[in-house]
């Protein structure tokens, strides 16, 4: 059963609430967190809220993903892959994750807005579009069982859940392009 999603909540690891990207998951100072309506695109709520995991020593990827399943978020979007474990912890909780294509948070809030009010968005689905510059990001992509930025990017994949393979989805791959 699939429901349309009206409002798709998006985060994304910020190095300063002026909104520039951070590269970082667990050790980002904040995040922002913004909902955007499918309908239309239109960013309709955005704040940024302190990493309240920050000064923790063990597991803060695993717990910064915990406290972002805790935000209701739908969809993850980061400068690099998340490691492992944070993977695993959205993942299981279908949140999408996908990578950046701009720096800024305001810039990547307008290029999601543009692809969701263009596509029909359904739960754990959000169709991106874009192209590579490296012909050998396919081949990649099919040896490690992942997809990169400018890919269909779905929060869960039949038969991954219990084996770990979908956790390593951007393992061993670069952004894509710039």
């Amino acid at each position: 059963h699939v429901r349309r999603r009206d409002v798709l909540r998006v985060a994304m690891p910020l190095v300063a609430p002026e909104g520039e990207i951070s590269s970082e998951f667990g050790e980002a100072p904040c995040f922002g967190l913004a909902e955007v309506r499918t309908a239309d695109g239109k960013v309709l709520h955005q704040e940024v809220l302190p990493n309240p995991l920050l000064g923790t020593q063990k597991q803060k990827g695993i717990l910064v993903a915990e406290w972002l399943v805790g935000q209701s978020i739908d969809m993850l979007t980061t400068v690099r892959e998340v490691n492992k474990g944070p993977s695993y912890v959205l993942r299981e909780a279908g949140v999408e994750m996908r990578l950046t294509r701009t720096a800024r948070l305001a810039d990547e809030l307008a290029l999601l807005g543009r692809e969701v009010a263009g596509s029909e968005h359904r739960a754990g689905e959000v169709e991106i579009e874009g192209e590579f510059e490296d012909g050998g990001e396919d081949q990649r992509r099919a040896d490690h069982g992942g997809t990169a930025a400018g890919e269909k990017v779905s929060g869960r994949r039949d038969g991954d859940a219990g084996r770990g393979e979908g956790a390593q989805r951007f393992q061993g791959q670069g952004r894509g392009h710039d």
